[in-house]
C-alpha cells in the first residue's frame, strides 16, 4: 500500500507542476475541450483517492502526506494561475520574439507555422505566427496567446504601423477593451 501512496503521490505532484504550462501552452481552443476535462478528472479521481487512503496512518510517511497536498495546492494554483504563466513567457522569451520580428523585417522569415525548433512554441496554437507587411515597410507580428475556440484570440503584437499603434493606444486609453496592453515600444497584448 505505501509503494501506491508513494506512486500515486509522485504522479500528483508531477501532474500538478506541469499542469499550469500544459494548459498555457498546448490547451486552447477545441483541443482544450477535449484534453482539460480527462486531465482534471484523473488528477481530482487520484487526489481524492490518496486523501481517502491518508486516514489509514500506518502507511503514511512524511512525503505522502506532504506531496499530497503540495500537489493538489500546486495544481489547483496552476489552474487559476494562467496570468503568471503568460507574464513569464512574455519575460523570459521576449529577446526570441525580438529576433523573430527581426527575421521578418528583413524577409528571411514569412507568417504561417514556425518550425519545431521552438520548445515550448514561441506562440500557442501549433507556433502559428501571424505577419501583416505593407509597401510602406510597416509591419506587424502576432504570437498567439490563447488562439481561442471560435472566433477569438489572444496575442502579443508587435507592430510599427502608425495606424494600428493609435487604434491600440486609444483602446488602451479609453478603457473599452479588456486584455489590451502595452508591455513595451511597439509591443502591446491584444485580445480579438
Amino acid at each position: 500500500m505505501k509503494t501506491t501512496k508513494t506512486i500515486i503521490t509522485c504522479i500528483i505532484l508531477l501532474m500538478g507542476l506541469l499542469q499550469g504550462p500544459f494548459i498555457y501552452y498546448y490547451c486552447s481552443g477545441f483541443r482544450a475541450m477535449l484534453f482539460l476535462p480527462p486531465y482534471m478528472a484523473v488528477g481530482f479521481a487520484l487526489s481524492v483517492y490518496l486523501v481517502i487512503k491518508l486516514r489509514h496512518k500506518e502507511s503514511n510517511t512524511p512525503f505522502i502526506r506532504v506531496g499530497c497536498f503540495v500537489g493538489i495546492g500546486l495544481g489547483i494554483a496552476a489552474l487559476l494561475s494562467e496570468d503568471l504563466i503568460e507574464y513569464l513567457d512574455w519575460k523570459l522569451r521576449r529577446g526570441t520574439r525580438n529576433e523573430i520580428v527581426e527575421q521578418v523585417k528583413k524577409g528571411s522569415l514569412e507568417g504561417g507555422r514556425l518550425s519545431a525548433r521552438y520548445f515550448p512554441p514561441i506562440s500557442n496554437g501549433n507556433n502559428y505566427l501571424g505577419v501583416e507587411k505593407s509597401d510602406d515597410k510597416t509591419v506587424s507580428v502576432e504570437f498567439l496567446i490563447n488562439a481561442g475556440y471560435l472566433d477569438h484570440y489572444s496575442a502579443f503584437l508587435y507592430t510599427n504601423d502608425p495606424d494600428k499603434i493609435k487604434e491600440i493606444e486609444e483602446r488602451i486609453a479609453a478603457g473599452k477593451s479588456e486584455g489590451y496592453n502595452k508591455l513595451d515600444t511597439n509591443w502591446y497584448r491584444v485580445n480579438y
